[in-house]
């Protein structure tokens, strides 16, 4: 989301390009989440700096899901560079 060497976000378009490389889809719901929302957060505000709708923080996030038995936990596969 930041540019290594401004530490300010980088531009919609540079944005947009990373996310749909990763297959993100931004016309999609989102959730995003965290250990705590806290930096989620900053997620929520990259994507509604694309034009993302319907964006919102999970911001119990990790902590709490990972903390009940009930919840699922599915981890996914690891992307191969």
């Amino acid at each position: 989301m930041l540019d290594k060497d401004t530490q300010r976000f980088k531009s919609a378009a540079n944005l947009r390009k990373l996310f749909e490389e990763a297959g993100i889809a931004l016309d999609r719901p989102t959730a995003t989440h965290c250990q705590s929302g806290g930096r989620a957060s900053v997620m929520v505000f990259g994507l509604e700096l694309m034009g993302a709708k319907g964006v919102s923080n999970y911001y119990p996030s990790w902590s709490e899901w990972s903390s009940s038995e009930e919840t699922p936990v599915v981890p996914g596969k690891a992307k191969q560079k």
